[in-house]
């Protein structure tokens, strides 16, 4: 689940604008698990070693126009 949020602020008798945005990926920060190990006669044999989705990751933006 991603998320995203942002602002924009006019500053009339200056025609500036501000635009500040933040955004999220994996907001609730689920695990995905990857496939089991599946190798015959392994002893680590159908072990969970790693994620196909990684933790959560957010970005801050901003930008002035003028």
């Amino acid at each position: 689940m991603n998320a995203a949020i942002g602002k924009t602020f006019h500053i009339p008798w200056e025609n500036i604008g501000l635009e500040i945005r933040g955004s999220a990926q994996n907001v609730l920060n689920h695990p995905s698990f990857d496939n089991p190990n599946a190798s015959i006669g392994d002893p680590n044999a159908g072990i969970i070693n790693s994620l196909r989705v990684g933790g959560r990751t957010m970005q801050l933006y901003g930008r002035v126009s003028f």
